[in-house]
């Protein structure tokens, strides 16, 4: 019966391990599409002017270059902000992680030393324990605004550059 209990508490742990092995994927390709964000806007800063004045065949003044560069310049700021978020949401995660890991294996010494209660395992498994359910909520309140800022990152380098081309005629 014991052996049988110490095969679900493992098998739970490995399908944990492989998550977070998924979840730590998901998260440095996150990180990438964020430089890349930041990357394409920089970009857009640099070469947009040469651009616009190409587009409209004169000088733009400064007051309209400040315009016309704004969307680019918050997909910039929003792409650094939500890189350092996509990081602290790693680092509650990687506690989250090892705290659940650690209760679980607590569990397993356990049983393997002959106690027969596993009356913790569901509030492990669950999120209910106290401790499990700090980091639960930290990091759950974290990757929501995380998501969000991602894709207003994106949302914000697109319009930024259908700005480019549109903006010139626009403040004609």
């Amino acid at each position: 019966m014991i052996e049988t209990k110490v095969k679900i508490v493992r098998s739970y742990l490995d399908a944990l391990h492989r998550n977070h092995e998924l979840v730590k994927d998901l998260r440095t390709s996150s990180l990438s599409r964020l430089v890349w964000f930041a990357g394409l806007a920089g970009f857009g800063l640099l070469n947009a002017k040469s651009f616009w004045e190409f587009a409209i065949e004169h000088k733009i003044s400064d007051a309209n270059i400040v315009w016309l560069s704004l969307p680019l310049i918050f997909s910039l700021i929003c792409s650094v902000v939500t890189h350092f978020l996509v990081d602290e949401t790693a680092v509650k995660d990687d506690l989250y992680y090892t705290n659940k890991v650690s209760m679980l294996e607590l569990l397993i010494f356990s049983l393997e030393d002959g106690e027969n209660d596993t009356t913790q395992f569901p509030s492990i498994l669950n999120d209910t324990d106290p401790e499990l359910k700090k980091y639960k909520k930290c990091v759950d309140r974290i990757a929501c605004w995380t998501r969000w800022l991602e894709r207003a990152s994106f949302g914000l380098l697109v319009l930024g550059f259908i700005w480019v081309i549109v903006g010139p005629i626009v403040l004609l």
